[in-house]
């Protein structure tokens, strides 16, 4: 796994699963598989960023959503 697709990855999970956590919160239901999944995306972002070569960058992030989106279409 290539840190772009794993920050891609962690991207895709946080954008998921928050709105269902805002809404489990507001109903007051359990939180738990709702906020793991958003804190294992947000801890796949942070790796793919941390372990990037040349260091972390934020502005690289839409280059590499629009290229593992173009992989998988390929």
């Amino acid at each position: 796994m290539t840190s772009d697709f794993a920050v891609v990855a962690g991207l895709i999970i946080v954008v998921m699963f928050l709105p269902r956590l805002v809404a489990a919160y507001a109903m007051q239901r359990s939180l738990r598989l709702r906020l793991a999944a958003v804190l294992a995306g947000f801890v796949l972002m942070a790796g793919g960023l941390l372990f990037q070569p040349g260091g972390p960058r934020l502005s690289g992030v839409p280059e590499a959503v629009i290229r593992i989106i173009a992989d998988v279409i390929r």
